[in-house]
This record gives C-alpha cells, sequence and structure tokens, in this order.
C-alpha cells in the first residue's frame, strides 16, 4: 500500500510540473523607422503589459528588439502586432524564427567560448610579436657590442703597430 501511495504521489508531482512547465521563446523582430531616443523606454513600457512577454532588450543601433516570451500564452505575431498597434512608426517585423532558451543559452555559451579561443589566439600573437622585437632589439645590442669590441681589437693592433715602429 505504501508503495502505491508513493508511486500516486510521484506521478502527481510530475503532472503538476508538467502543467506548470512554460514554453520560453525568444525571437529577434526588427523595427525600421521611427527610431528616437526615448526607443527603448518605449519599447519597454509598451510591451511591460503583455501578458506572456517576460524580457526585452532593445539593440538601438541595429534596430532590432529580442524578446523573451511564452509561447502558450501569446506568438511572435500577437506581439509583433501588438508593438505595431501601439506604436505604427516602429513598423516592426518578425526577423528571425523563434528559439527556445535553451537554444538561446548554448549558443551564447557557444560564442563566449569562441570569443576567448579568439582573445587566446590574439594574445599568442602579441606575445610572438613582443618577443620577436625583443629578439631583434638583443640581436642589434649583440651585433653594436661585437663592433665595438672589434673595433676595440683593431684599436689596440694598431697601437701595439705604432709602438712596435718607434723602437
Amino acid at each position: 500500500m505504501k508503495k502505491v501511495t508513493l508511486l500516486f504521489a510521484v506521478m502527481a508531482t510530475m503532472m503538476v510540473s508538467t502543467a506548470y512547465a512554460k514554453d520560453i521563446r525568444v525571437v529577434e523582430i526588427s523595427t525600421g523607422k521611427g527610431m528616437s531616443s526615448n526607443y527603448d523606454s518605449t519599447i519597454q513600457s509598451i510591451l511591460k503589459t503583455v501578458s506572456g512577454v517576460s524580457k526585452v532588450v532593445s539593440d538601438v543601433a541595429n534596430l532590432v528588439l529580442t524578446v523573451t516570451y511564452d509561447a502558450d500564452k501569446i506568438s511572435v505575431t500577437d506581439i509583433v502586432g501588438h508593438i505595431n498597434k501601439q506604436e505604427p512608426r516602429f513598423e516592426a517585423k518578425q526577423k528571425s524564427e523563434p528559439k527556445t532558451k535553451q537554444w538561446v543559452k548554448a549558443e551564447q555559451k557557444r560564442d563566449k567560448a569562441e570569443q576567448k579561443v579568439e582573445r587566446e589566439r590574439k594574445e599568442a600573437q602579441q606575445r610572438d610579436q613582443e618577443r620577436k622585437q625583443q629578439q631583434n632589439q638583443d640581436d642589434r645590442q649583440d651585433s653594436k657590442k661585437d663592433s665595438k669590441q672589434s673595433g676595440d681589437r683593431q684599436g689596440g693592433e694598431r697601437q701595439a703597430n705604432n709602438q712596435g715602429g718607434r723602437r
């Protein structure tokens, strides 16, 4: 009996957790015209009231919004329609296909890894360049020392020849 009760409790917990699971998605929405210095706050205030939208990040330079939303509550078409209804001058359009939040996180993780590799490559190139410059400086100093020593020896030989010639 205890096993049946425990099994029932586990199944009920699983059903409740799947009932509350959200289909979180991320989509990019491009905006055409109507950009202003108040762009970010305008978009934030427009989408703050929309049920299902959890996060909005705006890239004013590239005219792109990255919207995180619950696909079970709202669609991309509804989000775009809401923006265009509130502020038609933005001319919002869907730029990318919606992606799951896990996919976006994996993509960001991959991007960070690629950036790290690129940064390490550049640092290695810079170290190599600095090492070569140092080697060139050392070579120049060595050649100066060699020519000075060579000059000193020749000067000493001349002096010895001059003294030997006077006798």
